[in-house]
């Protein structure tokens, strides 16, 4: 598999989750067409990289503890200058700021 094909595997798998409709195991390898080994593979790994995913046997679904999604991209330290029209932000006590630039937060500055 190439890099655009994990890709494009890894984003549909995260859409899955997020809308609480990859079924079991076996349903959500045969919706990819994989394994349901290349499953548990992928889902271990997720959550070896933090991804919050547990299984909900009520729903019969992957689900995440928490809001979000994968994102993949590239990224500088510097913000460019179309992100920088749409940021929003602010300053908070601790010494550190927090820009929102389309729902995705970058914390600067943290001071320990």
């Amino acid at each position: 598999m190439n890099i655009i094909e994990i890709k494009n595997e890894l984003e549909r798998i995260d859409r899955l989750i997020r809308l609480k409709a990859t079924g079991s195991p076996k349903e959500l390898a045969d919706k990819l067409g994989v394994s349901e080994r290349h499953v548990y593979r992928i889902i271990n790994q997720l959550k070896e990289i933090d991804c919050p995913i547990y299984f909900d046997k009520d729903r019969c679904s992957y689900c995440y503890r928490d809001e979000g999604k994968l994102i993949f991209k590239y990224s500088t330290n510097e913000l460019d200058n179309s992100i920088k029209d749409k940021t929003k932000g602010g300053q908070m006590k601790n010494n550190f700021n927090i820009i929102s630039t389309d729902g995705i937060c970058q914390w600067e500055g943290i001071s320990l």
